[in-house]
């Protein structure tokens, strides 16, 4: 095996420095020339109509620059597909959610931004609403969006084999409910906003996990030409899904400085960063499982039931993803899953990291509780049914590697299971528990990336990508990535990401693509410029390319190290000829599945899910007060 110098090592980040010395600059902390700050009205209502607005009097208070409502937008709507588009930027005639964006002023400063809000005068017709999903659902409940059948956003089904007859066969069969309620991401970073209209551009810096797919969204919102937006990159402070979509925040931004000429920079509360932005989907989840009397599983049926709240969002690929997270962990002679999201009047749900863990969840207990009525080690129920390499999940995706009974083999050894197991004292316990994630999931044109990287004529390398970080370390990996093909040193290589401008197209960081696609698009950059400079050496050593390596600066000899030129002998005899070394790269995952792609967007339910796979194990010990119930994780 390839021996590396950084991969795979732990080394200090490149962003560690300014992050420790609070120089990094995060988008709150730019202020630029002329600035002024906006502030968003929000609805005191779940659910009503708009009657009227009445802003005369906010316009009129000294030092407001600007005022808009839904009135001063094309009123086109968001979403991921344009199908499904339902989200209006600032509500138009009614609204869905308390929170919701009614409104929004730009002064030159905060406090009068505040204060104005308060004389913009809104009247509501109250509606009722619908807090729930099982409620949503029910005959008759208050319609969230009139064109809307019983609030069903979205649905998403998965079927292989017969599961009433497995389950009729079964020896042993569960049947068991979960219920989760709806929580936030609670990013540390307050969620911001900050655009600036120039010379018939706009420029945009906010926290996100893809800089190309905020850009089409704004587009498509504003009008606007791709080539006339740009999303900057910035440091960004947690995302786990909950920075997927396009916020109301930006495109209000980018409204009012259109409006008033000036940058314009809107922040949210905290308060307002948790109640008002995305939240994780609450949910119920009812399963059956049943297994035969040697612990084989036989049968495996779902119905889940997702609250989405006021707007579809990022739900169309939460729908269905609790589903595709199960089929690929545990084998199942028959499977079935049904899931459905629902509209209710909260604020929208969207992808969460890990968005399916309640259902996860609740397999691994009803593995255990069959464990216990068969009278056998929950390990060994794990192990009989635990997927391997090449298997192919309900859904027709196939795994090509499984290190998970490896994972849960090394849990063991680690925790002393054996040792413990059905032996602690009263109180104490010891548990078990297996998960995995599909490393990204189709998005089309926007599922490959590209990246490029050129040397400079000191013979240091820059790598171009548009991967974004946000805060867990991908732009430290693709110049890890950089460094151990080009030879060089981590502080040799400089990175320009997240760019729209500058960087090519990149999925942005979404379930786990960065090493995947991101990396190995930077990965065969490096090599095509290596190559560039192997060719260039060859001349200048009279020997094939084949036969020569290089690192630490130099170009030599594989079977001699001795006969060697410096590196950056070779970039600037390639500069002298023209042909600066700019190596390239483009990785677009190619799903192994015959059936191709899945796309339950597009109606396509069977395919693959995810290119690759990536499983785990945990092992907890925990003491229980059996007075109070405390517990705690020892």
């Amino acid at each position: 095996m390839r021996e590396f110098t950084y991969i795979g090592k732990s080394i200090p980040r490149v962003d560690s420095l300014p992050k420790a010395l609070g120089t990094a600059q995060f988008t709150d902390d730019m202020v630029l020339p002329r600035m002024l700050y906006g502030k968003v009205l929000r609805s005191p209502h779940a659910h009503a109509r708009i009657v009227s607005i009445d802003t005369s009097q906010a316009k009129k208070l000294p030092g407001i620059r600007a005022v808009v409502t839904a009135e001063d937008t094309l009123k086109r709507k968001f979403g991921l597909l344009p199908r499904l588009r339902d989200q209006p930027m600032l509500a138009i005639d009614k609204v869905r959610y308390m929170g919701e964006e009614v409104a929004a002023v730009a002064a030159a400063s905060e406090d009068t931004a505040e204060e104005a809000l308060g004389l913009i005068k809104v009247e509501y017709e109250e509606l009722p609403a619908v807090l729930d999903p099982v409620e949503a659902y029910r005959e008759g409940a208050p319609s969230i969006h009139e064109h809307v059948k019983r609030n069903v956003s979205f649905t998403a089904a998965l079927q292989r084999g017969d599961v009433e007859e497995r389950l009729r066969q079964s020896a042993f069969v569960r049947h068991n409910t979960i219920r989760c309620v709806q929580t936030t991401h609670c990013q540390i970073e307050p969620y911001v906003a900050l655009a600036r209209w120039e010379e018939g551009k706009l420029h945009v810096w906010a926290p996100n996990q893809s800089p190309f797919t905020r850009r089409r969204a704004l587009s498509n919102l504003l009008g606007l030409p791709l080539d006339k937006i740009r999303v900057h990159r910035c440091y960004i402070g947690g995302a786990f899904g909950g920075r997927s979509d396009t916020f109301p925040t930006e495109f209000i931004a980018a409204l009012l400085s259109m409006k008033t000429g000036r940058p314009v920079k809107i922040t949210l509360s905290r308060r307002e960063s948790l109640a008002c932005t995305r939240t994780n989907h609450a949910s119920v989840y009812d399963v059956r499982l049943g297994v035969s009397r040697d612990g084989a599983i036989q049968a495996l049926d779902i119905k889940g039931m997702l609250e989405g709240g006021a707007y579809l969002s990022s739900g169309t690929n939460a729908t269905g993803a609790p589903g595709n997270a199960v089929e690929a962990l545990y084998h199942s002679e028959s499977f079935k899953y049904d899931g459905m999201r629902l509209y209710t009047n909260k604020t929208p749900s969207s992808m969460y990291h890990i968005q399916t863990t309640p259902l996860i969840m609740l397999v691994e207990v009803m593995l255990d509780l069959l464990a216990q009525d068969m009278g056998m080690d929950p390990i060994e129920l794990r192990r009989k049914n635990s997927v391997g390499p090449n298997t192919v999940t309900a859904g027709g995706s196939v795994i090509s590697s499984c290190k998970l009974k490896e994972c849960i083999e090394k849990a063991l050894e680690l925790s002393g299971w054996k040792e413990k197991y059905g032996k602690l004292p009263p109180g104490k316990g010891i548990g078990i528990g297996c998960g995995q994630s599909a490393s990204g999931f189709p998005l089309g044109i926007r599922f490959g990336s590209s990246a490029f990287v050129k040397f400079n004529e000191d013979a240091t390398a820059t790598v171009i990508s548009g991967i974004v970080d946000n805060g867990q370390g991908n732009e430290n990996v693709m110049v890890q990535v950089a460094a151990d093909e080009l030879g060089l040193s981590m502080d040799e290589v400089a990175l320009v990401n997240a760019d729209t401008e500058l960087c090519p197209q990149d999925p942005g960081s979404y379930s786990m693509t960065a090493t995947f696609v991101s990396a190995n698009a930077v990965r065969l950059a490096a090599q095509d410029a290596r190559q560039q400079i192997l060719a260039v050496a060859s001349s200048m050593m009279e020997a094939d390319p084949s036969l020569l390596d290089l690192k630490d600066h130099r170009v030599f000899l594989k079977d001699d190290p001795q006969k060697a030129i410096p590196l950056e002998d070779v970039v600037r005899l390639s500069l002298l000829k023209g042909s600066p070394p700019l190596g390239r790269g483009t990785y677009i995952p190619k799903p192994l599945s015959p059936k191709g792609w899945a796309d339950p967007q597009a109606g396509k339910l069977y395919g693959q899910y995810g290119p690759t796979y990536t499983f785990g194990c945990a092992v907890a010990e925990v003491d229980v007060d059996m007075e109070t119930g405390k517990v705690k994780v020892e």
